[in-house]
């Protein structure tokens, strides 16, 4: 059988056998490159190598922040990502928006602090908003514990009035704030 228009890659049509492997159509990857391909990394190598990535491409670098990602996570939290966590990972580094649910203790605010000090870590500024002051000075203590040996600035919503004139000079930080703070200082 074959599908139009859903080739992972070019969007072109493709076979089912092919989707059923995980590959993508033959105009992308030929017959005889698929000996070559014994792993997700190897499709990688191929289609990089013949210059047939294209919507793939998105997925080989999101696959790959993951692995970093999940380095930093094991050596600043000592520990693995949860399954659940993975997921929610791979849908923060495509740059998804969606809501975290889950009930207490599955990993919520662990991966969300570790993911916030390592995008601050890779130069970006984060804006964490919490909805109670008790819980940004609990969060706040925590993601001054995980930059440790990071060159990362953590400011709670208090120090940001007095910081803000040398925020200029500081390329990655994390502002820790509450949802009124935002609501009173547009």
């Amino acid at each position: 059988m074959i599908f139009k228009g859903i080739c992972p890659n070019c969007g072109g049509p493709i076979s089912e056998l092919r989707l059923r492997l995980g590959l993508p159509c033959r105009k992308c990857l030929s017959d005889n490159s698929i000996g070559d391909i014994k792993d997700f990394n190897d499709l990688k190598e191929v289609l990089l190598r013949t210059g047939k990535a294209k919507k793939l491409i998105d997925l080989f670098l999101v696959r790959d922040e993951l692995n970093d990602f999940e380095d930093f996570f094991r050596k600043y939290q000592g520990k693995e990502l949860w399954s659940i966590q993975r997921a929610w990972a791979k849908r923060m580094l495509s740059n998804e928006s969606f809501a975290l649910i889950a009930p207490t203790g599955v990993g919520k605010t662990t991966l969300l602090e570790t993911y916030a000090v390592y995008r601050a870590a890779k130069g970006s500024n984060v804006l964490y908003i919490v909805p109670t002051r008790e819980l940004m000075k609990q969060v706040y203590n925590s993601l001054l514990n995980i930059r440790k040996n990071l060159n990362v600035v953590v400011l709670s919503s208090d120090e940001f009035k007095k910081a803000i004139e040398d925020l200029s000079k500081v390329s990655n930080f994390i502002l820790v704030t509450t949802h009124a703070f935002i609501h009173r200082n547009k």
